[in-house]
């Protein structure tokens, strides 16, 4: 940190859809924490980062961060290098900039160029997409959580794959940057591979009851997120399980909702199908 006497201004980029970071990743949803990064490169007078803060859950697409930033220059009118290119997919996007009370303290210009480089080097979004099923994402990440604060930063991940190799990679290629960046790398919360099974003969059996419940045939998906079946089949051999659950919107949001009518009927399709097996 150094001594600062310069006047201070908080951005604040939000608006943004956010979501869940396994359902939606492949919905060209924007991450608040990867676009601040892009806004302060795209700052052409001089600064210094006072502090960063966006998101609170790194399975959740980060839908507001907000840095305040120390500078004597201030001309209004540099975040219209994010606005100008709005996707279409962000239609609420925006960026609010405002003076704050003065801090006695900043990141020096060595610290605030390594934050910078840092944030846009973090990976974001889709790795890889499956070969074998079209249209599923097979591996991502998300920067679900980014602080910069006293005399450190820290970025949190939720990183995702179906493939336990693809996911080993993708976190060596996490430490790598760390390293480069002399940071700490830690792992956390893991979630093992659960890997789509073309033979399950409980998959059979709960179609066939759906069938016969509903008068129709259920949507029988594969996702990209985790799910504790994974945990299970890690510790059992020749696993075999389907993951359902009623009917629920908007994930990981503000706005996430659950109907309790297909709950209900969530509930009578389990006992109809214990009565099967």
């Amino acid at each position: 940190r150094a001594a600062n006497d310069k006047p201070c201004y908080e951005i604040t980029l939000g608006g943004l859809i956010g979501g869940h970071s396994g359902v939606d990743i492949n919905k060209g949803r924007l991450n608040a924490n990867k676009l601040m990064g892009e806004l302060l490169s795209a700052v052409k007078i001089p600064f210094n980062i006072v502090s960063v803060a966006g998101g609170a859950k790194d399975n959740v697409i980060t839908r507001e961060c907000k840095c305040i930033i120390a500078t004597d220059r201030y001309s209004g009118d540099f975040c219209d290098c994010i606005i100008s290119k709005k996707p279409a997919s962000e239609p609420d996007l925006f960026i609010e900039v405002k003076a704050v009370d003065t801090s006695d303290t900043v990141f020096d210009s060595e610290s605030t160029e390594r934050i910078v480089a840092l944030i846009n080097e973090l990976p974001y979004g889709i790795i890889k997409m499956s070969p074998d099923i079209d249209g599923l994402v097979q591996t991502s990440l998300n920067l679900g959580v980014l602080k910069c604060e006293d005399c450190s930063a820290f970025a949190s991940f939720g990183v995702r794959s179906s493939v336990g190799a693809d996911k080993t990679q993708l976190l060596e290629c996490l430490k790598a940057i760390c390293d480069k960046f002399s940071g700490e790398f830690n792992e956390y919360g893991h979630y093992p591979a659960w890997e789509y099974r073309k033979n399950s003969p409980l998959r059979d059996v709960m179609e066939n009851v759906y069938s016969d419940t509903f008068g129709k045939k259920p949507q029988i998906e594969i996702i990209h997120a985790g799910l504790e079946c994974g945990l299970f089949a890690s510790k059992i051999s020749d696993f075999d399980a389907v993951s359902i659950g009623p009917d629920l919107y908007d994930i990981h949001t503000a706005r996430e909702r659950l109907s309790v009518s297909s709950t209900k009927s969530l509930y009578e399709y389990i006992l109809r199908s214990l009565e099967r097996l």
